[in-house]
């Protein structure tokens, strides 16, 4: 399991594993208690949920950037902190 923090370790990261075959799996943020994301024999979990900031809220439009790993509740609070 590697836990990228910002796009370029993820591009590196997929990168290293494509080029020796090995499957990736992708995995945000969450419990895990399911177990739902899971990498067998020749696989590695790459977790997006450290690269969890939110980048930029546009009201107007009602769009926000944020990074792959930002938690909906998290979105919610930032904007509930917007004036």
């Amino acid at each position: 399991m590697v836990f990228p923090i910002t796009t370029e370790e993820v591009v590196r990261v997929v990168r290293f594993l494509a080029e020796r075959n090995i499957q990736i799996v992708p995995r945000g943020s969450g419990t895990g208690l399911t177990g739902g994301c899971v990498a067998f024999e020749n696989g590695v979990v790459v977790s997006t949920a450290r690269m969890n900031k939110v980048l930029k809220i546009d009201l107007a439009n009602r769009v926000a950037h944020v990074e792959a790993g930002v938690r909906n509740t998290a979105l919610s609070d930032a904007v509930a902190q917007l004036p």
